[in-house]
């Protein structure tokens, strides 16, 4: 019996194989690292593109479409100044599934709105304009817009308070405040045509 308790073999290959079980765990733990690593740094670079696409829809339609939009529905029915749109800005692809939703949100009351016209916060849903903006690699970008709120304001579209009449002086006593003919609350999302996970919201609170 004493020599079986001071016998020392087999204890080299029990040594050995712990060993290598923890350097295993070891390699594990550094590939999951830089796994790990590598999709968050993808995520956050597809992060970043969805919201440049965001962001640009939202400069081409707070600068551009919203100006363009409310002078042609002044001079022509919708149907005509969607084909006019279509055109001007042919090299965004630019759409719209209602030009008469799309009219009535810009110049009435949320509250006004029949019920064809949506009025949820999903862009996506029943946009009022939609768009595509090409991407420097991969696949293009759809940017959908939605007005999801109307508050008329102030004044009309010429600048001049709704409550001055034509021909007829006006004079205040009190400090009077900047017009505003509408505002508007717009959703604009940004979405990768080729994944749907690959998108980006933002809200718009716009005065014109």
């Amino acid at each position: 019996m004493k020599r079986y308790l001071h016998d020392n073999q087999g204890i080299a290959l029990v040594t050995s194989l712990m060993m290598t079980l923890m350097s295993m765990v070891i390699i594990m733990a550094l590939l999951y690292v830089i796994t790990a690593s590598t999709q968050r740094s993808g995520a956050a670079k597809r992060y970043r593109s969805a919201v440049e696409a965001a962001s640009g829809g939202s400069n081409l339609v707070v600068k551009d479409l919203m100006p363009y939009l409310m002078n042609q529905f002044q001079s022509y029915t919708s149907s005509q100044v969607i084909n006019n749109a279509k055109t001007d800005f042919a090299a965004v692809h630019l759409d719209t599934p209602s030009a008469d939703c799309l009219k009535t949100k810009m110049y009435q009351n949320t509250a006004s709105w029949p019920a064809a016209c949506s009025a949820t916060f999903n862009p996506e849903f029943k946009p009022d304009v939609t768009m595509t903006l090409q991407a420097t690699s991969s696949m293009p970008f759809t940017v959908y817009t939605k007005i999801v709120d109307t508050v008329v304001g102030n004044s009309d579209t010429s600048g001049s308070r709704l409550e001055e009449s034509s021909g007829v002086a006006y004079m205040a006593a009190t400090t009077t405040p900047m017009p505003f003919p509408y505002m508007y609350r717009i959703e604009v999302q940004g979405e990768r045509q080729s994944s749907s996970i690959e998108k980006s919201n933002i809200s718009i609170l716009y005065a014109y």
